[in-house]
């Protein structure tokens, strides 16, 4: 989470020219070319060419980079255009744009899946879903469990279809999948689907999954 004074009153640690957008800007890039792990404060200093104090004066630590960091991916969604479509087809965009970007960044999941995000960007999306409930008719309580239950099933999604994206030889790995549901299989059904089973997941499937579960939650307002 961003950290610290208003930009135009910096402290003695913050070099001018530098802003915590900055800082987070060049975290991505830092963890795009080196992964994650390689993403500490000094490293981060050096790419910006300043000293690590400068970095220190927006974020407290490296676990605070990180939440800022979270957040900045989190910013690449944009929930602009929903107000003009009905309220299922603004849940389905958002939340497919919210796919598209996790895939991107697939290999954050574990942290944004294992860390609270309430940055404003995080704060920010989760208002635009509020507000597409609200307008499905979903109130209260039951649409911070229905949003809660939307950002289950997206990120679980990912996490099962961004491994298999990594894939080298997808078809080869699915073709042994499905001879091996074949050879295993003890009933019919599973023999007779055994390629569909082994078929990787695609976007329609992300909808018409999602598409249930909005069917869900409206049936239970």
């Amino acid at each position: 989470m961003i950290s610290g004074p208003p930009f135009d009153r910096r402290t003695p640690g913050q070099r001018a020219g530098l802003t915590a957008e900055i800082v987070v800007a060049e975290a991505k890039r830092l963890m795009t070319d080196d992964g994650l792990d390689r993403v500490t404060m000094r490293a981060l200093s050096a790419r910006l060419g300043v000293a690590p104090n400068a970095v220190y004066s927006y974020f407290r630590d490296k676990s605070a980079l990180l939440d800022g960091l979270l957040d900045g991916v989190i910013g690449e969604v944009h929930a602009s255009g929903l107000d003009s479509i009905g309220w299922r087809e603004g849940l389905l965009e958002l939340m497919g744009r919210s796919r598209r970007v996790l895939l991107e960044h697939a290999d954050l999941l574990p942290q944004l899946l294992s860390r609270p995000t309430r940055g404003p960007n995080a704060i920010r999306l989760g208002e635009a879903t509020l507000e597409l409930l609200s307008r499905a008719g979903v109130h209260g309580e039951q649409a911070v469990e229905a949003l809660r239950i939307l950002l289950v099933y997206t990120f679980g999604f990912v996490a099962l279809e961004a491994p298999r994206r990594a894939d080298p030889e997808p078809e080869m790995r699915s073709a042994a999948s499905a001879a091996a549901f074949r050879a295993a299989a003890r009933s019919s059904r599973m023999a007779e689907l055994a390629q569909t089973l082994a078929s990787p997941s695609t976007e329609k499937t992300f909808e018409t999954g999602l598409n249930w579960l909005l069917d869900g939650i409206v049936a239970a307002r």
